[in-house]
């Protein structure tokens, strides 16, 4: 995983369920090679760019929405990649990804690809910890206008069943409880870790 150091795989059953930390000697990143990309991926990467905005930079949040084309976007490749690398490293990493994962599982892994299913994760999480007064209100729609600007989806039809289950397998819950990353407001992130019961809660 780039600087992160993950070496994991999926299984049937989830993701990443399978491998280990190795921290590379050196990481080579080559931003031209974006250009090579269908725009569907293009933009499928840049919903990581988004979460780091969300959890820890409102001003990176706030130069990606205000990229007037995809043309914009590659010129400015380097300071949000950049940018991307120093917030990397931290567990805040995960945000939008507990639903986001169990989203890509429930859909078999080919409805939706990973930057698509965090997005959906990120609004659907932030819509709900709006409603439970963690987050500032209007925070979800603006995260929603950023990525549908580059379309990417913001809303999944799932059985809330399934989701629980395959949260379940989530390498974030511990016993009965789960850590879950939460945004104040855009740039402002953290853990807020719950009991599993209430979860709920926080799926909508």
């Amino acid at each position: 995983s780039s600087v992160g150091g993950k070496v994991a795989i999926d299984l049937p059953s989830g993701k990443n369920l399978a491998g280990s930390f190795y921290q590379p000697k050196a990481v080579f990143i080559d931003p031209d090679l974006l250009k090579t990309l269908p725009l569907r991926f293009l933009h499928d990467g840049l919903a990581e760019a988004i979460k780091y905005g969300c959890i820890r930079d409102a001003g990176l949040f706030a130069q990606i929405a205000a990229v007037k084309s995809d043309k914009e976007l590659l010129e400015q490749a380097d300071s949000i990649i950049e940018t991307c690398c120093n917030i990397k490293a931290r567990m805040l990493l995960n945000f939008g990804h507990t639903i986001g994962h169990a989203i890509e599982k429930c859909c078999g892994f080919t409805t939706y690809t990973h930057g698509e299913g965090v997005g959906i994760g990120m609004v659907q999480l932030t819509r709900q910890t709006e409603k439970l007064g963690l987050t500032a209100a209007g925070t979800a729609e603006e995260l929603s206008r950023v990525l549908q600007k580059f379309s990417l989806p913001v809303n999944a039809v799932f059985d809330a069943q399934e989701i629980l289950q395959a949260m379940a397998l989530d390498k974030k819950k511990s016993g009965k409880k789960i850590t879950l990353v939460i945004i104040e407001k855009i740039g402002v992130g953290r853990l807020h870790k719950i009991d599993w019961q209430d979860i709920p809660a926080y799926i909508g």
